[in-house]
């Protein structure tokens, strides 16, 4: 979950917790490239990438939000995979296998 400005410091600890055991959890999950923090692309204090509830993210931050996922993609698509080849290649050679299934 994003981090919210409603929330205080109570349920930041919460989102903190449960953002650790979740990004414990999908990096022992075979094919997981990256598990991201909401917090990391979009900042709790810039009040104008937050609606007005100060839960969800504005237009401008759902942008800031897309702009910063789509830099990652990005560069793990163009990150070397462990076996060689990108990422990219690897993605789509596991749904060729798919589809001859």
């Amino acid at each position: 979950p994003p981090p919210a400005p409603c929330g205080g410091s109570g349920r930041e600890v919460q989102r903190r917790r449960f953002l650790y055991s979740l990004r414990a959890t999908l990096l022992r999950t075979p094919g997981t490239v990256a598990v991201v923090d909401p917090a990391d692309l979009v900042a709790a204090a810039c009040s104008q990438l937050w609606e007005p509830d100060g839960l969800h993210f504005s237009p401008q931050g759902s942008r800031q939000f897309g702009h910063g996922l789509a830099e990652l993609v990005a560069e793990r698509l163009a990150t070397p995979s462990p076996g060689g080849g990108s990422v990219a290649s690897a993605v789509a050679a596991a749904g060729s296998k798919q589809a001859a299934r």
